[in-house]
């Protein structure tokens, strides 16, 4: 924990909080497929993991609030139930050592806002929910090869209409696409978190939503960055949600190698383009 112990330190002296996000556990990682997420079916593992969540919240009880936790980076379970059980059987072994640190819980399939209708909301005040969006992922990882979108596709603009890619899709994984179909800010962004801040109103008020993930991959043109990350932003915001960007450089950056200022850390402060 060396490593993280050495972060923490230097965002207390920022002023800056700190989620402890388990990206990977045993038996479990956001990239592989439910055949090998082992840790929602196998007890054993579970209790492994379990365990290990006992140990990290006693090694940081005594951290103030500006220490969360996150259980797991988009879980990837055979079914909700299997995630729900899951996420509260780690919940119990954090609370065995700290009653009172804010934990995410979050929806299965990457943190889908599809899936959130399935997320069980326990009865603990000091459990928030952390859901990512990138949708649609057309626009939003265009040329990304691990999305299964091509590096020399045509390029997508938002908002704006879906260009001929014929030739250029995999359909099983981007039916929904056809030439013309208009991307707005209305249908694409504004009726997801409208739908998410429903739920929260009615099944999870009192509980904190925080949208851990967003972004937009760099080969879709700057503009388009732009507005879809100030949409994004206003979204939240408009919603009370809390919100985090991905990432801070990469291919979804905030700043270049040369720690210049990207489209999308421009967009943060852009308003939102017309819907």
């Amino acid at each position: 924990m060396a490593p993280f112990d050495e972060a923490l330190r230097h965002a207390r002296e920022l002023g800056l909080g700190v989620v402890l996000d388990m990206h990977v556990l045993p038996g479990a990682a956001f990239d592989q497929g439910t055949d090998q997420n082992t840790v929602f079916v196998d007890l054993g593992v579970q209790a492994a993991v379990a365990e290990l969540w006992h140990r990290v919240a006693a090694r940081y009880a005594q951290e103030g609030p500006w220490l969360r936790f996150e259980i797991l980076n988009e879980p990837v379970a055979p079914s909700a139930a299997l995630l729900n059980t899951f996420q509260k059987n780690m919940l119990a072994a954090i609370r065995r050592s700290d009653s009172t640190r804010v934990v995410y819980l979050t929806s299965n399939r990457w943190s889908s806002f599809d899936t959130v209708p399935e997320v069980e909301v326990v009865d603990d005040p000091y459990v928030a929910f952390t859901f990512h969006f990138y949708k649609p992922m057309l626009f939003t990882h265009q040329g990304a090869l691990w999305a299964k979108l091509p590096l020399f596709m045509p390029s997508v603009s938002f908002p704006g209409a879906v260009p001929d890619l014929t030739g250029f899709m995999d359909k099983k994984h981007y039916a929904w696409v056809a030439p013309g179909v208009q991307l707005t800010i209305a249908e694409q962004i504004d009726e997801p978190f409208a739908a998410v801040a429903s739920w929260a109103a009615t099944e999870a008020a009192g509980h904190e939503i925080y949208i851990g993930e967003f972004g937009v991959y760099d080969r879709a043109e700057a503009s388009s960055r732009r507005n879809y990350v100030a949409a994004v932003r206003a979204a939240c915001e408009r919603h009370g949600f809390g919100w985090a960007v991905w990432t801070y450089m990469g291919g979804f950056a905030v700043r270049d190698p040369n720690g210049r200022p990207t489209a999308v850390l421009l967009g943060l402060f852009s308003p939102p383009a017309a819907r």
